[in-house]
């Protein structure tokens, strides 16, 4: 299935002949990966706080990682980030695992941690996801 062409917190992009821009190869596979990491399901929040899901149409839909914003950054959290990034390469077609997927935190400041995500692809290559958080 083709997707359009949509960075996260872009906007939709044309081509030259103005028609709208599809994402091929790694763009899309990290697309989608992306998507489904940031979409939120329907989920009630550690403080009891309920989240809509984003996608009505299936509201078991992505992983929701937006809701870790805030918290303190633990090796807990770390720990359910990782399940949830092995989860969304587990079920895509274009990724290899071997198992757990690689991720680097890096402390930034008190308030910003930068996530790296090595995702390894079934030609081969290794593709990266980069991520900065800020409570």
């Amino acid at each position: 299935m083709a997707i359009l062409y949509l960075e996260y917190g872009g906007d939709l992009q044309l081509t030259s002949g103005g028609q709208m821009m599809m994402a091929t190869g790694w763009d899309e596979v990290r697309q989608s990966i992306e998507r489904e990491l940031l979409t939120n399901p329907n989920q009630t929040l550690s403080d009891g706080t309920k989240v809509v899901a984003d996608y009505i149409y299936d509201t078991t839909f992505g992983e929701g990682l937006g809701s870790h914003v805030d918290l303190p950054f633990t090796q807990a959290i770390l720990a359910r980030v990782q399940q949830k990034v092995y989860r969304v390469l587990k079920r895509n077609p274009n990724v290899v695992l071997n198992g757990l997927p690689t991720i680097t935190a890096t402390q930034i400041s008190p308030n910003i941690v930068n996530l790296l995500i090595a995702v390894p692809l079934q030609n081969g290559a290794t593709g990266s996801i980069n991520f900065s958080v800020s409570a």
